[in-house]
C-alpha cells in the first residue's frame, strides 16, 4: 500500500529513477497519459497535426499502445490505418493485452491474401506452419 514502508520507499525510488531519467516502458505511457488527462487540447493539436496515421505491424499493439492511440486519435478528424498480420502477433495468450488483440482487425477490414514480401519456396514452407494458405506473385 502507498502508506506503507514499502510503498514510500517506492515512491522515493520511482522519484530519484525519473529525476536520473531513467523509466521504464510503461513509465513513458502513463506519463502521456497523465498530459493528455491533465491537457485535453493536446490530442486535439496532435491529430491536427497528423491527418492521418498509418500502424504497420498493428498485430504487436498491445492494450496500452492501443488505449493511448485512442485518447489522442479516436475523437475523429484523423484517419488512422491499421495494417499487420494476424497470424503474427506476439501478444496472444497474454491477458493484459486482450483489448489490443481485439480491436485488429476490425470488423470491416480489408483482407489483403498475396504476400510479396517472399518468393515462392518460402511461401510454401510457411503455408504448412500456419492456418492461412501465402501465395507468391
Amino acid at each position: 500500500k502507498p502508506e506503507s514502508a514499502s510503498g514510500k520507499e517506492f515512491a522515493r525510488l520511482k522519484r530519484r529513477l525519473a529525476w536520473s531519467g531513467i523509466f521504464r516502458f510503461e513509465d513513458m505511457y502513463a506519463i502521456a497519459e497523465r498530459h493528455l488527462v491533465r491537457a485535453p487540447h493536446l490530442a486535439r493539436a496532435i491529430s491536427s497535426r497528423f491527418p492521418f496515421v498509418l500502424l504497420d505491424e498493428m498485430q504487436d499493439t498491445d492494450a496500452l499502445q492501443q488505449r493511448l492511440l485512442d485518447k489522442i486519435f479516436g475523437a475523429g478528424g484523423t484517419v488512422v490505418q491499421r495494417v499487420g498480420d494476424v497470424n503474427q502477433r506476439i501478444f496472444s495468450g497474454h491477458p493484459k493485452d486482450d483489448a489490443g488483440a481485439a480491436s485488429f482487425p476490425a470488423a470491416m477490414a480489408s483482407e489483403l491474401p498475396v504476400s510479396r514480401r517472399f518468393g515462392g519456396r518460402i511461401a510454401e514452407l510457411a503455408s504448412e506452419l500456419g492456418p492461412v494458405s501465402l501465395t507468391s506473385c
